[in-house]
């Protein structure tokens, strides 16, 4: 099956369109009852990525005229966030049970638009079969 299983924006409203989709998003309680479900749900490991290069990052006067939230990508961002998905593939490929690729990959990703580009180059990539 895909490594990337599951999707999460951080904004709630779209959290809700996905959760209604059915993509597999769950609610863990933390009270005292379910403490053995939160514990086995923790994430092996968690990482952070930056946007990639936008175009506000090469040109500053892009803000004048754009909101901050609809700056794009570069197409040298595009191409930076494409190779953060080529090795965060390679990160995660043996998490999994066994040493194999993970049952669940979640990314969670602002509502910026070079936010949601670098989003999907990663996602892109995450889903390649070898």
């Amino acid at each position: 099956g895909p490594l990337l299983s599951s999707c999460c924006p951080t904004s709630s409203s779209a959290a809700t369109r996905y959760g209604r989709r059915g993509d597999g998003l769950r609610r863990v309680s933390t009270d005292a009852s379910s403490q053995n479900i939160f514990r086995s749900s923790r994430p092996r490991r968690i990482i952070l990525v930056r946007h990639g290069e936008s175009l506000g990052n090469v040109d500053e006067s892009t803000y004048v005229t754009t909101p901050d939230w609809k700056v794009p990508l570069t197409a040298r961002g595009r191409e930076q966030a494409r190779e953060a998905g080529r090795r965060l593939r390679s990160i995660v490929a043996g998490d999994g049970p066994g040493g194999g690729p993970p049952h669940h990959v979640f990314l969670y990703y602002s509502s910026y638009r070079r936010t949601v580009e670098t989003f999907r180059e990663i996602e892109g990539r995450l889903r390649e079969d070898d």
